[in-house]
């Protein structure tokens, strides 16, 4: 089996307000991750792609001072606004053979989609998402949209998918404390005007299924969260919540676990490497860095 580390953040607009000056923040947000990761799902590269791509080469350059691995760059493409994601891979470990792009690929829906190879010629395909931050029929069209890349090889979907799952054990938002403006979202009212607000997890349940009574899912499209799939190896206590991914503050309704990383096939997890990084100090970025291992 071959072991990939794998890491997911969001860095607000791509830091290029602080005029890409990576490698503080970079050293800060993966600091007590030591082993290199081989996958990097970066969301929000804003002005990753512009003057040649400098912003998105010096952030490979950062990480690579980090961990003195030689990172390659892809930058993808957003619709509504200029946050690409971007996939940073050691190629030592790992072989770009398809991407993507919003040059060659007039399909949207096979954009940001990166298929890649091991040396020991095993194929992995990553898709990288930035769902819409406020409206959650479009994120179940977004989801409705990728829904496809289960079938195939081994698949890693993830990004900022700006929603959950259902479940008792997946954080739930203060909705009196969320602003009334900003309610909706992350969370909807099913049963209309004037009743109860819950958080809206109509487009993750729709690739990973809906939370049954007996603690299963039913009706997905096949995907695993990886969050969901560590909390199933600690033991599945409704009690024990899963760490939420963003640093919202309580006074805004608190923190969600909204950046997923999905496989469509269980046995790709390596049971503990499951990982929320809860930062101290500093904020750098409104989201908190997640690392995860896969075999192949």
């Amino acid at each position: 089996m071959t072991a990939l580390p794998i890491a997911l953040i969001n860095l607000e607009n791509g830091l290029h307000e602080q005029g890409f000056a990576f490698d503080d923040p970079f050293a800060r947000i993966f600091t007590d991750v030591d082993e290199p990761p081989a996958l990097i799902l970066v969301n929000e590269a804003t002005q990753w792609w512009a003057g040649g791509g400098r912003g998105g080469y010096r952030a490979a350059s950062a990480l690579r001072r980090r961990y003195g691995t030689p990172y390659a760059i892809e930058i993808g493409w957003c619709d509504r606004s200029d946050h690409p994601p971007a996939l940073i891979y050691d190629p030592t470990r790992l072989e770009m053979t398809w991407w993507g792009d919003e040059r060659s690929i007039p399909n949207l829906s096979r954009r940001n989609v990166a298929e890649l190879r091991t040396g020991t010629g095993r194929e992995l395909r990553v898709v990288l998402q930035h769902w819409h931050p406020k409206d959650g029929d479009t994120r179940l069209k977004e989801a409705r949209h990728i829904s496809w890349t289960v079938e195939g090889p081994p698949t890693l979907l993830g990004g900022d998918l700006n929603g959950t799952g259902s479940g008792p054990h997946w954080p739930e938002k203060d909705w009196p404390a969320t602003p009334p403006h900003k309610r909706h979202h992350k969370g909807w009212q099913p049963g209309g005007p004037g009743t109860a607000w819950t958080r809206d997890t109509r487009a993750v349940d729709h690739l990973i299924g809906t939370w049954s009574p007996d603690g299963g899912r039913v009706d997905g499209c096949g995907f695993h969260a990886l969050a969901e799939l560590d909390w199933r190896h600690r033991g599945a206590d409704p009690a024990d919540q899963l760490v939420p991914t963003t640093n919202t503050r309580a006074e805004h309704g608190g923190s969600q676990a909204i950046d997923l990383l999905l496989v469509n096939d269980p046995e790709l997890f390596v049971p503990g490497s499951y990982r929320v990084h809860i930062p101290a100090g500093l904020l750098d970025t409104d989201h908190r860095l997640v690392t995860a291992t896969i075999g192949l």
